[in-house]
């Protein structure tokens, strides 16, 4: 990267300008010497075996799905960093180093060559760099200072802010905003007093008092003023005849017309108000726009005369019932002079320029506003709404309310406007293009602007909002601003005369700058040491000044791959006089950067399973991102074999079959198929878990060799069992998934078992289990009697206990019922359908002495 400082700079050397390139001891002849036979060395050691690779193609081969995938550690992040090092691939010298916050700059003289000096600066103190000899100014808030003496009246702090800042670094801090009690607000009430107007205009002086109690109630510094406005008195606008001049209007007396008219200093006296509001004649003009915008700016830019208060809400309101005109409109009327956004009032108070320039245009009404801090209300019929609530959209801090035919509602609409203005903060910044100024708002719960944003509503009095505000310097300022010099801004919420003046001191400048050594053994003698680098006189380019500016282009052709690559050494090393020197990569213990344009290394490659970048020097090279594999080996990280005797089960090395034919050998491994069976596994595909496998060919010869069983006799055994590796073991269970463990019935009927499994040099281990397993059929079937058992009783219990409680419910049932019958006992004066069952009647027959009973 330093030689492509060197390279580009001696450009500028040929045209007149000093070149920056890196400073070391420079060599002498003999040394010179010495570094040429370096190269000569390092050519040779490219030669081999690395650099056969660069010139061999990359063997073809199909895609694999590879499972190996870059392994996402710190050496693949430091290589995918040093690709795109800001500090290594646009750094030319110490000052442009540091227009990087994460970069720092080594000043020192003897630094190592291979090490960019502009770098983290811990890659800077790893590299031996001395910690007093780094370049890194850290950016900073040096002070913030709030408003002295800070009243009820303060709404903003704190007053100042004081940051030095790198390009590319940010800073933040917190601005406060207070919605003050008895806030001073100053009201200039701007009135169109064409003929139309007239009942606006008597409305308004009769509610005069009601205005000024209405807001005093929401603050007690208050004050009021008044202006009035017509047009210019010229042609189109206005009848310049002797006659209409006098008296513009066609069925009444009116005064003669005029641009704009101040008539009314702020104040607090609401009778002296109603006085000039009902005094103030009216007049007329020609056509139906109006010159609003000529009293607009001037009741804004006229601060002595209208008596704007420094600290206060000021507000503007604007009240008509027709259109306005704006600039180039003036022309008609010979008005050719742009308006110059200055106070032109006479004696009297009126306009004296109204004939001479032209109206103003709405950016320049915009920018006066805002820059005096006006609140603009217009009060407008509902005809003209659509108008000014468009207008309105363009000047922050400006609203629109509708007007009633007569102005009856105009302290309403005054009132709820100014609620409506002061219930929102915005904050606005002037700050130049190269800085950037960004917001987040702590509004209160349920305000429509909370999160990142410059604005809060919902506010009211004693409400405190947060804002952080964040500066970030994006660059270098191109002029106006020298070193150690600060740059100010204002922050300052819309319609209220109060700021943070922000105060930026930029860092664009190393302070090693300021020593220069002249003819600099460091730099042969050729060029000036500054910050640790050489400024290379003209015909001289280098990191110390040691080749020849008339070479240069033909040094710096070598250092590319192509002619299309506009990188030199690909931004890893330095063209030294046409000969690239790799740099050694920083953060990377043990890494290298080779190849003839340093486009090779050892970390920044795919990795294998086992973690190695190309799968090892063996089988491969990463060179250009990508591996080059050796012959032998393909894949992504040359992880693949191209053979497959890896894939051949020990069975099966006489006939060459590949995964015990039930399956692919795919990079050196065998990918098992599914068949009707089911799916085949093992490193050959030799087992199947729903197959019955090799269990049935190793049983007879486990029988006879483990436990002298079984249906061979002992020559059979000794002839068909002899090959295999039989191990016995005192128990014998599957422990790897490559294992298939195998269970049978032996002639005493008792179980025996074995597992089988392949080692590493693929041969067949079997491991059979000394033990046979006899009784556990009959334990079984005492275990299941148990429980079937145990279930009957448990159930038979949970029937007795459920029986029990019915029985017993329903005896206290019984018991109830009868002591209830017991305890009831009916008499024929409480039972009301009881009959005796006797009756007497009266004998028709009955005879003296006589006594007749009938029942």
């Amino acid at each position: 990267m330093a030689v492509v400082l060197a390279a580009c700079c001696c450009l500028l050397v040929l045209s007149g300008a000093g070149s920056w390139v890196e400073s070391q001891e420079l060599p002498t002849s003999q040394e010179a010497s010495t570094l040429s036979q370096t190269f000569s060395l390092e050519k040779e050691w490219t030669s081999g075996r690395e650099a056969e690779v660069f010139t061999q193609e990359p063997p073809s081969h199909p895609e694999l799905s590879s499972d190996h995938e870059p392994v996402a550690d710190q050496d693949g992040a430091t290589a995918a960093a040093l690709r795109s090092d800001p500090c290594a691939s646009s750094a030319d010298n110490c000052s442009e180093c540091l227009r990087h916050p994460e970069c720092a700059w080594c000043s020192q003289q003897n630094f190592p060559r291979g090490v960019a000096r502009c770098n983290p600066a811990s890659v800077l103190l790893d590299s031996g760099c001395s910690e007093d000899a780094i370049e890194n100014p850290e950016s900073r808030i040096d002070e913030i200072t709030p408003v002295d003496k800070a009243g009820s009246d303060v709404q903003l702090q704190p007053g100042e802010v004081h940051l030095t800042l790198r390009p590319g670094s940010k800073q933040t801090f917190t601005v406060r905003y207070r919605q003050a009690e008895d806030y001073p607000v100053d009201l200039y009430y701007l009135m169109d007093l064409t003929h139309s107007m007239k009942e606006h205009k008597e409305r308004v002086a009769e509610l005069a008092d009601d205005l000024v109690q209405n807001m005093l109630n929401v603050t007690k510094n208050f004050r009021l003023g008044f202006g009035s406005f017509i047009d210019k008195v010229v042609l189109p606008y206005v009848d310049t005849t002797p006659a209409r001049l006098q008296n513009p209007c066609h069925d009444t007396e009116c005064d003669p017309p005029y641009g704009f008219h101040h008539q009314l200093a702020l104040t607090s006296n609401s009778s002296l108000f109603t006085e000039k509001v009902s005094s103030a004649g009216l007049s007329g003009n020609l056509d139906n726009a109006e010159g609003g915008f000529d009293a607009i700016m001037q009741a804004v830019v006229c601060k002595e005369a209208v008596g704007w208060s420094q600290r206060s809400r000021k507000i503007l309101l604007f009240a008509t019932d027709s259109i306005f005109h704006s600039a180039g409109d003036g022309l008609l009327g010979g008005a050719v002079k742009r308006n110059d956004e200055q106070c032109h009032l006479d004696e009297d108070g009126f306009y004296s320029e109204s004939k001479e320039q032209d109206y103003p245009s709405l950016s320049q009404i915009v920018r006066v506003v805002q820059q005096n801090k006006i609140n603009l209300i217009f009060a407008v019929p509902e005809k003209a709404f659509g108008v000014y609530d468009t207008l309105s959209s363009f000047i922050d801090g400006s609203s629109v309310g509708t007007l009633a035919g007569d102005s009856s509602n105009i302290v309403q609409l005054v009132r709820d406007q100014y609620y409506k203005i002061r219930s929102e903060v915005v904050l606005q910044d002037n700050a130049p293009d190269f800085l950037k100024v960004s917001y987040k708002s702590s509004c209160l719960h349920g305000s429509s602007s909370r999160g990142l944003s410059n604005a809060c509503d919902g506010i009211k009095v004693g409400d405190e909002i947060e804002f952080q505000v964040t500066v970030e310097l994006e660059q270098c300022p191109s002029d106006g601003v020298q070193e150690g010099q600060s740059t100010a801004f204002r922050i300052s919420p819309v319609g209220v005369n109060e700021y943070v003046q922000v105060r930026v001191e930029p860092i664009c400048r190393c302070a090693c700058q300021d020593v220069v050594e002249a003819n600099s053994s460091a730099c042969s003698g050729r060029g000036s040491a500054v910050c640790g680098a050489c400024e290379c006189e003209t015909s001289f380019y280098g990191k110390h000044c040691e080749c020849l500016g008339s070479q240069l282009e033909q040094h710096t052709a070598l250092c590319r791959r192509d002619n299309s690559s506009a990188e030199l050494c690909s931004h890893r090393g330095d063209c030294v006089c046409g000969e690239c020197k790799c740099y050694d990569p920083p953060g990377v213990p043990g890494g290298r950067v080779f190849g003839q344009w340093c486009e090779c290394d050892t970390f920044s490659c795919e990795r294998d399973s086992e973690g190695r970048v190309c799968g090892g020097p063996d089988r491969g090279v990463c060179c250009g991102g990508e591996c080059r594999c050796r012959p032998g080996w393909l894949g992504s990280a040359c992880e693949c074999p191209t053979g497959t005797e890896t894939c051949v089960a020990p069975q099966d090395s006489d006939s060459g079959r590949l995964c015990s034919g039930h399956g692919e050998c795919v990079c050196g491994r065998c990918l098992c198929n599914a068949d009707a069976r089911g799916r085949f596994a093992g490193p050959f595909c030799q087992d199947c878990a729903a197959c019955v496998g090799r269990c049935s060919e190793f049983r007879s010869c486990v029988q006879c060799v483990v436990f002298e069983s079984g249906e061979m006799s002992e020559e059979e055994c000794r002839f068909n069992c002899s090959s295999l590796n039989i191990l016995p073991v005192d128990v014998a269970e599957a422990t790897d998934p490559e294992e298939r463990k195998c269970i049978f019935k032996d002639d005493d009927s008792c179980s025996f078992s074995f597992v089988y499994s392949y080692d590493d040099q693929n041969e067949l281990v079997i491991r059979a289990q000394t033990t046979k397993d006899c009784g556990r059929e009959a334990l079984t079937w005492y275990i299941v009697g148990g429980l079937v058992c145990g279930i009957v009783l448990v159930g038979l219990l949970v029937v007795c206990i459920a029986r029990f409680l019915v029985y017993l419910r329903d005896r206290v049932e019984y018991e109830k019922f009868d002591k209830e019958i017991k305890n009831t006992q009916w008499g024929t004066d409480t039972n009301p359908i009881f009959k005796n069952a006797v009756s007497n009647f009266q004998n028709p027959t009955y005879e003296s002495g006589q006594r007749v009973v009938v029942s």
